[in-house]
């Protein structure tokens, strides 16, 4: 009788380990889940700024359709500020502008232009102020500059769905955004140590960490990726365990436990 007795405990004992385990579990995987946190906002909108080794799509087209002396797939002689088309020529395809070192640009007749910092905006804005003394013969006639960002990479690494080297097609991409491309943490992924990795222009490293359970961390000004940015998920206890024991170690140690469970309802029943 003694020994059916605690046999009946220590199942009883497992069962409620084992539930109690599981709670704890899921009370740390759903996302914003602290409601003593104020609610907060986020004032002005993000703008992503221009790095060294970032690639730019710069295009110079004039409304009426002629040409200027801007554009790569054309090489036109220069007399001063005045423009000869009858010695243009056709040059290779064109090519993105790679932001050196130095946070400039090598761009035709303006020459070396920095761009480290700036909005794409800003810097179409600041091509068509440099532009405008070489258009002099179009009076009233401004060409249409547009510049975009081709380079704008995230890599999410780390216990998510599908660890990899993300590429999107809009400037603003926050963290939420990233890890659903990498299609979510796991169950083992730790919700309140995920790590953001950026580099600076200087090529120093900034490390933040977020806690996904906070509401708060939308405010965080490290919300908004940046390009190259990496974002690590740490795995859990449970994770880290079944990464050190071994895959024979983890057979026995299931084996032991199938043989305890089995003794035990055995002695139960007899």
């Amino acid at each position: 009788m003694l020994n059916r007795n605690w046999g009946l405990s220590a199942l009883l004992l497992a069962v409620v380990m084992m539930v109690l385990a599981s709670c704890k579990t899921a009370q740390q995987v759903p996302y914003f889940q602290d409601p003593t946190q104020a609610d907060s906002t986020i004032t002005g909108l993000y703008d992503l700024h221009i790095k060294p080794k970032d690639e730019l799509s710069i295009n110079v087209a004039m409304p009426d359709g002629t040409r200027t002396p801007f554009e790569l797939n054309v090489k036109t002689a220069m007399t001063g500020n005045e423009i000869d088309y009858t010695k243009s020529v056709t040059r290779p395809a064109t090519r993105p502008f790679l932001v050196e070192n130095d946070g400039t640009i090598n761009f035709p007749v303006l020459g070396k232009i920095r761009v480290q910092g700036l909005t794409t905006e800003q810097v179409e804005a600041m091509l068509l102020e440099k532009m405008r003394p070489y258009l002099s013969g179009n009076a009233g006639t401004e060409p249409i500059v547009t510049v975009e960002l081709l380079t704008y990479k995230v890599s999410v690494l780390g216990e998510v769905a599908s660890p990899g080297v993300y590429t999107f097609g809009q400037e603003k991409v926050n963290l939420l955004q990233a890890l659903a491309r990498a299609g979510d943490l796991t169950i083992h992924g730790k919700r309140k140590n995920v790590t953001l990795i950026r580099e600076r222009a200087d090529g120093s490293k900034e490390f933040h960490e977020f806690n996904l359970n906070d509401r708060n961390m939308v405010t965080s000004p490290y919300f908004y990726l940046e390009q190259d940015d990496i974002i690590y998920v740490e795995p859990n206890g449970v994770q880290k365990q079944n990464a050190v024991v071994s895959t024979t170690t983890r057979y026995w140690l299931r084996a032991i436990a199938i043989t305890l469970s089995v003794a035990t309802l055995l002695n139960m029943v007899l």
